[in-house]
């Protein structure tokens, strides 16, 4: 793992990287949908992105990978985002927080998830709501999205009916209903655990038993902090 990039001395906006590269190339996805309309595009030019925002319709791009300071940079240009809002999505060891600017909502998250190995990983999720648009932000590819997708694309409930903010709140929604996914495995495998206590320890046990620290341990780093957010937005 890449040690992260310090910016002491550096003054306040400064746009350095200070994560770990997790993609060769950021990957931007645009979703455009109005209540009677839906498209969904990957660009390649950042160029594209003015073409894709339209005036009487929703757009939520979404970029893989926080690596490349500039396109974070451009993306910002594009949609006049302030230079803090753009440091702290380059630096992905933020707590969970929301602000709120003069043209933007800005909220950082913690996005759980089970890897292939069944432990949980995290990673920052970084939300802009701007007027008519949601920009999120991730580490690497994959997120906990994809029944907001879902909704919009085949037109379920009242999304596409609804504003920016809608979206918004889904997707911090779809974070937070993934921890309790997480939660109720997390109960299934202490059961499990505590079965082998009691009738045979088996020699993996031990190794299960830390793995399940660790992932309680990033499962509370990611929930506690929320407690303070979910009360600022609700101010």
């Amino acid at each position: 793992m890449k040690k992260a990039i310090k910016k002491s001395g550096l003054s306040p906006g400064s746009l350095i990287f200070t994560g770990e590269k997790k993609l060769e190339a950021p990957r931007i996805t645009v979703i455009a949908y109005s209540e009677t309309s839906f498209r969904q595009t990957e660009i390649r030019s950042l160029d594209d992105l003015a073409f894709d925002r339209k005036p009487h319709g929703i757009t939520w791009i979404n970029v893989e990978g926080i690596h490349h300071v500039e396109t974070i940079r451009k993306i910002g240009e594009l949609f006049s985002l302030h230079p803090l809002i753009l440091e702290d999505i380059l630096n992905p060891n933020q707590r969970p927080k929301v602000e709120d600017y003069d043209n933007a909502f800005f909220a950082v998250v913690r996005m759980l998830r089970q890897n292939g190995e069944g432990k949980v990983v995290s990673e920052q999720q970084s939300l802009v709501l701007t007027r008519n648009a949601v920009i999120s932000f991730q580490e690497c590819c994959g997120d906990v999205f994809d029944p907001v997708r879902k909704r919009i694309a085949d037109g379920l409930g009242q999304i596409r009916k609804m504003g920016a903010d809608y979206l918004f709140y889904a997707l911090l929604d779809a974070v937070v209903d993934e921890y309790f996914v997480l939660l109720e495995q997390m109960d299934d495998a202490l059961e499990a655990l505590q079965g082998n206590l009691v009738n045979a320890a088996s020699k993996t046990l031990p190794l299960r038993l830390q793995q399940f620290h660790k992932d309680v341990i990033v499962l509370r780093k990611a929930i506690w902090p929320m407690r303070d957010m979910m009360a600022n937005l609700l101010r």
